[in-house]
Parts: structure tokens; sequence; C-alpha cells
């Protein structure tokens, strides 16, 4: 009896896995490193198999007797949360980008119904940040969204008490009302309950565009825009919020004004009792403008650690760019 046999088709999937992967990659830098591999299912029900994958295999380019034992390994790996590596939103962003390149049509605005995309800001994988305007509407002002992911090893209660915190802290923001150095706020709502931020915006960008357009700034002006950001923190921590971030990236510029943006590191007195949008787990990135007390694990968290922030803000516009140093012992 004559006997054929195939080529390995995992060698053909190896090079489409890895165009694949440098695509994700290029598309999403901010989202979680993912393994591509390939997964080969043998559908002829008469053919005579050996060396076929268990599935509960974890080892890479597995091949699989039937579609029965496919659907079984989706079903183990899918259960085994320490495996995940993208939450629903990332999944869902992901998809829309590929079937855009697969030649399906979509509509410009991926993010938001309603919206059209004008730039993708997202620098980070906990939240996604985009430039929006109103679908069909060019000359309408553009508008910042920020949406919070919602963590993926999260249990419901978690992700309850994550959403809470974060709305309490944008109604806080709110309560502040209109005010010449505070960015206005407003939340949008999300079919899955997301978390999303909408704010004005600037051509001119934050601060630090600023400053890096402008180089040297004369004194009058640092004297005012130093002025601004006070007049805005003071307003705030009536409200009792603590900014926590205070750093030329967390400043928009509008008509050489400063207006305080980015909140999701506030801290919010409630009942005497201090929250923070974002979780404990996520530990503030080191900076020259973070305060020493913030850092772990010092939990003390003042009006004065804003002003430190305004600080070292004062003294980079003075010595235009100096090389600042990250302080974390007081």
């Amino acid at each position: 009896m004559r006997r054929l046999y195939r080529k390995d088709p995992h060698i053909s999937n190896k090079y489409k896995c890895q165009v694949l992967k440098s695509l994700y990659e290029s598309l999403f830098p901010t989202y979680s490193k993912l393994w591509i591999e390939s997964i080969v299912v043998l559908t002829n029900q008469n053919a005579n198999i050996a060396g076929e994958s268990h599935y509960k295999t974890d080892k890479s380019n597995p091949t699989f007797a039937d579609i029965e034992s496919l659907e079984k390994h989706y079903k183990y790996r899918y259960g085994n949360k320490e495996l995940w590596r993208l939450n629903v939103a990332q999944v869902k962003a992901v998809a829309k980008k590929l079937k855009l390149h697969s030649g399906e049509e979509e509509s410009k605005g991926t993010i938001l119904p309603g919206f059209d995309l004008v730039e993708d800001l997202t620098d980070s994988s906990d939240k996604i940040e985009v430039l929006v305007r109103p679908h069909g509407l060019q000359l309408q002002t553009i508008q910042r969204v920020r949406i919070f992911l919602d963590n993926p090893k999260a249990d419901k209660e978690e992700i309850d008490q994550f959403r809470l915190k974060a709305y309490n802290s944008l109604k806080a923001i709110e309560a502040v009302g209109d005010h010449p150095n505070i960015n206005k706020v407003w939340q949008l709502p999300h079919e899955d309950g997301l978390v999303i931020e909408a704010s004005d915006w600037s051509q001119e960008g934050k601060l630090s565009d600023f400053i890096h357009e402008n180089g040297k700034i004369d004194l009058d002006l640092t004297v005012k825009i130093i002025r601004g950001i006070l007049n805005g923190l003071m307003a705030i921590h009536k409200e009792l919020v603590i900014h926590r971030a205070i750093c030329p990236e967390n400043i928009l510029m509008v008509k050489g004004v400063p207006k305080l943006i980015n909140f999701d590191l506030s801290y919010v007195h409630e009942d005497n009792r201090p929250f923070t949008v974002i979780p404990e787990s996520i530990i503030l990135k080191p900076s020259p403008y973070i305060a020493p007390e913030l850092y772990p694990p010092k939990k003390d968290v003042f009006e004065a650690s804003d002003f430190f922030g305004v600080g070292v803000i004062f003294l980079n516009l003075l010595l235009t760019n100096c090389h600042l140093k990250i302080q974390k012992n007081l």
C-alpha cells in the first residue's frame, strides 16, 4: 500500500506567524507581548495519525488529530487565567485592526461610535488615549478621550470597585466647575461599562511640548505659567483632590494658559479615606517631578506633594531643560 506524506504545515505557518506577530507589535506597541504559534488540525477521519498532541499540551506548534481536540485545547487555554495577555477591549481593538488590514471596510472611528479618530496617543497598556471629533463634523473642536481598561486578571468585585473609584474621581473634578486652570472633563457612556473620560484638547499640546518648541521661556511667562498651575491646584485641593503627578506631561497649554489634566493617579479624600483611581498594585513611575513621600512604602498623601512637582517645573523653566534627578529620599 502506498503511503502519502505531506510536508510539515508548521513550516509554512511559521512564516505567517512571524508576519502576524510583526504586524501586531507595530500596531499595538503598548500591549502585552504575545507568542503567536501554528496549530494544525487534521480533519481526515480515515487517516492513521501518530504523535498527535494532547489537548492539555503546553508545547509550541501542536498538531491535533481532530476538531474535538482543538475545542478541548481552547477551553483548557481559556480557563487558565495565567495565560491571558489581553483584556476584552484590547482583543476587540486587535480584531478591528486585522479586519482593516484584510481589506474589510471599517469606519474611520474605530474606538467610539459616532466619533472619527484623529490621532492615537496611547502610550500605556492600561488605557487607550486618542484624539477624536464628532463624526462628519470636520470643523468641530477636537476632543481627547481616554478609555481605562479593566485588569484582565481582576474578578468582578475588583473591577466594579475600580470603576466606582474612577467615576468618583471624575465627579470630584467636575465638582470644581469651570476653572481657567483645570481642563474640562466629562464622562462618556460605554456598553461594556468601561470608564471613559472625555476632555477638551488644544493644538498647543502639553507643557512638555511647549517647552520643547519654545526653548528658553522668559521670566514673566514662566511666572504666569507657575501661577496658573498653583491656581488650578488650589481649586482641586478645596475639593479634597490631590493630583499626585504634577509634571509638564500632565499640563495642557491653551493659548498660553496652563490647565491641569490626567487625574487618573489622583487621590480623592472621602469619608476620611483616601483612594486612588489606579489600583494599588500599579506603582507610580519614577520621575523627578514626583515627591519622595509618594513612593512606596510611604503612603502619606498631602497637598504639599503636588507643590513639589510645581517647584521642579519652575526650576526646569528657569534653567531650560536642566538635568533633573529622581528624588526618592526625604
